[in-house]
C-alpha cells in the first residue's frame, strides 16, 4: 500500500462507473474514471480502507465485490483480478486488483461494504436479500461467515463499525 494523496474522492453510481477526485494544494481537481467498474451494473456503495490509503472497496448490482489500487483507476493497462468463482464476470480494465462473486446460492446484489477498522484483513458486505456475508481480503474464495439469519427480510442498505478497539468483533 502506498501513501496516496490526502484529498481524495471516491464515488460510483448507476451507470456503473466509478469516479475518483483528487483536489490538488490549489483547490484545483483531477478525474480519473473507471466506466465500467461492475461490467455495465450500477455501483451500490464505495468505501476506503482504513489503513491502505490507496484501496477502495466497490458492491454492485453483478453481485460482485471489487477491490481497486486507486493508483491506477482509469488507466488503460489490465492488471491481474482474482475470482473466487467460476461463475464471475469479467473483470475491469484499469485498477481492479481483485473480484469475488457471491456463490449462485448467494448471488444477490450487493448493496454495501465496510471494511473492518481493527483488522484490516476482514471486509463486509450486505446483500439484497439480507444477508451479511464477512470476507477475509487474504483468501476471498468463500466468506469467513455469513449472517443470512440475521433477522433481515429485506435488503441490507448499510454494515458500519463499533467503536471498540477490539480486534475481535467485526463491524455489522
Amino acid at each position: 500500500c502506498g501513501k496516496g494523496p490526502q484529498q481524495q474522492i471516491v464515488s460510483g453510481a448507476s451507470d456503473g462507473a466509478l469516479c475518483l477526485w483528487t483536489f490538488g494544494d490549489k483547490g484545483a481537481s483531477q478525474l480519473q474514471k473507471e466506466s465500467s467498474a461492475h461490467a455495465g451494473n450500477g455501483v451500490n456503495y464505495v468505501d476506503w480502507h482504513p489503513k491502505c490509503t490507496t484501496l477502495v472497496g466497490s458492491v454492485g448490482d453483478d453481485g460482485c465485490m471489487r477491490l481497486w489500487d486507486t493508483r491506477g483507476l482509469g488507466g488503460s493497462k489490465n492488471s491481474s483480478s482474482s475470482s473466487s468463482s467460476s461463475s464471475s464476470s469479467s473483470s475491469s480494465s484499469g485498477s481492479c486488483k481483485a473480484q469475488l462473486k457471491q456463490s449462485e446460492k448467494q448471488s444477490a446484489n450487493m448493496n454495501c461494504i465496510s471494511f473492518n477498522p481493527h483488522n484490516e484483513w476482514l471486509a463486509a458486505t450486505g446483500d439484497v436479500n439480507g444477508a451479511v456475508l464477512i470476507w477475509d481480503l487474504r483468501n476471498l474464495k468463500h466468506p469467513v461467515a455469513s449472517l443470512e439469519e440475521a433477522g433481515h427480510q429485506l435488503a441490507i442498505e448499510q454494515v458500519g463499525d463499533t467503536k471498540r478497539n477490539d480486534e475481535r468483533t467485526y463491524p455489522c
